[in-house]
């Protein structure tokens, strides 16, 4: 199809020239399979680091362990609050 014709149904060049692209090389959805099968791969390798972790760690004193059982954590608790002044009176409050 010739671009003016295309041009009746697709007014933008540049669309039209990702369609011309995509035609020619007839993409299909293998990267995104690819993408998964990345994701797949990095996320094995992460858990085989875990499990290696876990396997290889040395107990130490109880400060350093709950030190690193922070640093480590995926999920943190955290608290909000504020000062309440009432004159010279203050109060901690918590959220």
């Amino acid at each position: 199809m010739e671009d003016g014709d295309l041009a009746k149904y697709i007014s933008s060049f540049g669309d039209r020239l990702a369609l011309k692209s995509f035609c020619r090389n007839g993409t299909t959805q293998k990267t995104k399979m690819g993408l998964f099968e990345k994701l797949r791969v990095k996320l094995e390798k992460r858990n085989n680091a875990e499990e290696n972790q876990t396997q290889d760690a040395e107990p130490a004193d109880s400060s350093a362990g709950s030190s690193n059982k922070r640093r480590n954590a995926t999920h943190r608790k955290i608290e909000i609050g504020w000062l309440h002044c009432e004159g010279e009176q203050r109060k901690q409050i918590r959220g």
